[in-house]
């Protein structure tokens, strides 16, 4: 492991938005959905996006069944559309993507006067196919990282696991069958804790291969949630079997990293089209329509949606989204009107960092990762609990006391009526 230094990591938003048609997910090996109709990624100067919406019906009558993408010619009714807007509003079409399990299409649009950005969007929503406008959003993760029973030699290392008392719990689950979408920075498919656990990957970013198995936030999120146990390596994950569909919607510089709500609608999509059992957002911005359009039809499809508490916008994306299990950095101070939200540790957590390495990370992005494993136990046993009940059912079994934290002993025996658990340790400091 590494020691000592620290490595902030901030997933902002993207300043060149690409799309494409969509591509069919494979069974093996790496899955790909870099967009075409655009250049590559480069600074976030979210402020010059637009999100427009149209319902499939209006867009397959524009298009007539013709493909959009840069390649060829636009359609010409769809070209006639997109033209009148650019002219009339000063702006170009940048963006693409159908979003199925809303039954729409996903347009981006670059202004050419960010001062009119909100102006336009009001106009916008008055137009005749267009269903909805609203501004592109920036998103960020609260992690960072300091470089510094089971037979995985770390174990010893994740106080975290013995305050949430979790490997009590995995007499009863473990996570096996349970599919969790980490919706974030790519991972590393070849870590020795992860390779056996990622059962799929989807890039919605960019076509970098190797940058996606060597971004840092996401494999550690994932080694949170489901590292293997018992391999003779490693750590121990709060739900060892469970199986993990790395979507990166976030791309990572040297210092940070970023995602829009273009690129996070994209990897909501699929995930809910996929009919995954569990999606993890380790990160937080602003209130965003279309992401909480999409959450909500997550949650309608029966499928648990965990949150962090991003602690520069508490009420945001997606922590302060309605049926969301929002989760908190069990040492954060907790404000009066933070009664819905979880905590789990959050400092110092011991997790995978690319390379075969490993790492300590703080920030609630690992608290959320956290309760994204319990979730995973308890759909294992509990597979048709609503994400409202297993909200309450974590929050109910909780620890007493001020932080609050989340119990996997005590949730697994309430759901399988079956034995009890000791005390757990309080909540320490460095944790």
């Amino acid at each position: 492991m590494r020691s000592a230094a620290k490595l902030a990591l901030t997933l902002l938003s993207c300043a060149s938005i690409a799309a494409c048609s969509s591509l069919t997910l494979q069974s093996t090996g790496t899955m790909n959905a870099m967009d075409t109709t655009m250049g590559t990624y480069e600074e976030a100067v979210e402020e010059r996006y637009i999100v427009v919406t149209m319902t499939n019906a209006v867009h397959e009558q524009l298009v007539q069944g013709e493909r959009v993408d840069r390649e060829a010619a636009l359609p010409p009714l769809y070209a006639r559309f997109v033209g009148n807007l650019a002219r009339t509003y000063g702006m170009k079409r940048v963006a693409d993507w159908p979003l199925g399990s809303l039954d729409i299409r996903c347009l981006v649009f670059e202004v050419a006067d960010p001062a009119r950005r909100d102006t336009i969007i009001a106009a916008l929503a008055r137009e005749q196919f267009v269903e909805s406008a609203q501004r592109l959003s920036g998103f960020t993760t609260s992690g960072e990282a300091a470089r510094g029973g089971y037979n995985d030699p770390y174990r010893n290392l994740q106080p975290a696991l013995d305050t949430m008392q979790v490997v009590e719990s995995h007499r009863w689950a473990t996570g096996k069958g349970v599919r969790v979408a980490v919706i974030d920075t790519g991972l590393d498919t070849e870590h020795p804790d992860l390779r056996e656990r990622v059962v799929g990957i989807r890039n919605f970013v960019d076509r970098d291969g190797g940058t996606f198995n060597a971004d840092v936030h996401g494999t550690a999120v994932a080694g949170v949630i489901a590292a293997a146990s018992n391999n003779g390596v490693g750590l121990v994950g709060v739900a060892p079997e469970a199986d993990v569909l790395g979507l990166k919607a976030c791309w990572q510089r040297e210092r940070g990293g970023r995602c829009s709500t273009f690129t996070l609608a994209k990897a909501l999509n699929f995930a809910i089209e996929q009919q995954v059992d569990v999606i993890n957002l380790s990160l937080g911005g602003p209130p965003d329509e279309l992401l909480s359009r999409l959450i909500a039809k997550a949650l309608e499809s029966n499928i648990l949606v965990v949150g962090a508490v991003n602690p520069d916008s508490p009420g945001g994306f997606p922590s302060g989204v309605e049926g969301v299990i929002a989760v908190a950095n069990a040492t954060a101070p907790r404000s009066a009107d933070a009664a819905d939200v979880l905590s789990a540790p959050g400092n110092q957590v011991l997790s995978a960092r690319p390379n075969a390495d490993y790492d300590f990370y703080t920030g609630s992005s690992f608290s959320a990762a956290h309760v994204a494993g319990l979730a995973a136990l308890i759909r294992q046993r509990k597979p048709h609990l609503s994400g409202p009940i297993v909200k309450q059912l974590i929050a109910t079994t909780a620890q007493a006391g001020e932080s609050h934290v989340a119990n996997a002993c005590r949730a697994l025996a309430r759901v399988v009526a079956d034995g009890s658990c000791a005390e757990a340790p309080a909540a320490a400091g460095a944790q």
